[in-house]
C-alpha cells in the first residue's frame, strides 16, 4: 500500500467518525447521504494531493549529477 492509499484511507476514517457523530443527532436518511458523500470526496482529494506530491519529476531526479 503506498502513501496515497494510506493518506485516504486516514482522511476518510476521520471524516466518516466526526461525521457520524454529528450525522447521529439528526438522523435523517438525507444526513447520512451527504455524509458517505463527503466522505468520498475527501478521501479522493487526499489520495489525489498525496499522489501529486509523492511523484518525482524527471528533470528533477536527473538533475544531480548535470552541472
Amino acid at each position: 500500500m503506498d502513501s496515497a492509499d494510506k493518506a485516504a484511507i486516514v482522511a476518510g476514517i476521520t471524516t466518516a467518525s466526526l461525521g457520524s457523530v454529528l450525522v447521529a443527532t439528526m438522523a435523517t436518511p438525507v444526513g447520512w447521504a451527504a455524509l458517505a458523500y463527503g466522505t468520498y470526496r475527501m478521501a479522493k482529494l487526499a489520495h489525489q494531493e498525496a499522489k501529486r506530491h509523492a511523484t518525482v519529476k524527471e528533470h528533477e531526479d536527473d538533475s544531480w549529477w548535470q552541472a
